[in-house]
């Protein structure tokens, strides 16, 4: 099949390695873009919700590495593809910042100290509950 893949005219694996790499990375971008964006999704894709709650801080160096995949797809000639998977990175990036910024926002509007160290880390949540800020519900 190699053998068949190497007659068609202009192929070269390297660049269809980049395409498909550059291709992934864009539809996993646009589903956390689209979870980001919209509050009304189909289940499956709802279900990132989740993900995205405990690792979107992550999607921003994901966005990045693929602005930089997309650069290197533009480079080896599969133009169309760059184009297209560089504007999905950009704007799921920038989609990314959003909650994050809004995060810390709230954290500092009620007082709480956030740290992207930890985060990065796993620290852990070893506090207890404060009595005074709780709320307990009973089965009614």
């Amino acid at each position: 099949m190699t053998d068949e893949l190497s007659k068609v005219r202009g192929f070269r694996p390297g660049r269809f390695a980049l395409m498909v790499l550059a291709g992934l990375l864009t539809v996993v971008l646009a589903l956390f873009a689209l979870v980001i964006a919209f509050a009304h999704l189909p289940y499956p894709v709802n279900m990132l919700t989740g993900v995205l709650d405990r690792l979107g801080l992550y999607l921003v160096p994901l966005g990045l590495l693929a602005v930089g995949v997309a650069a290197w797809t533009f480079r080896s000639g599969a133009r169309r593809t760059a184009i297209v998977a560089g504007a999905v990175a950009v704007v799921a990036t920038v989609a990314a910042c959003f909650p994050l910024v809004a995060s810390w926002r709230a954290a500092d509007r009620y007082g709480a100290s956030l740290s992207v160290a930890d985060y990065v880390r796993g620290g852990d949540n070893t506090g207890r509950p404060v009595e005074a800020l709780s709320v307990e519900y009973t089965r009614g």
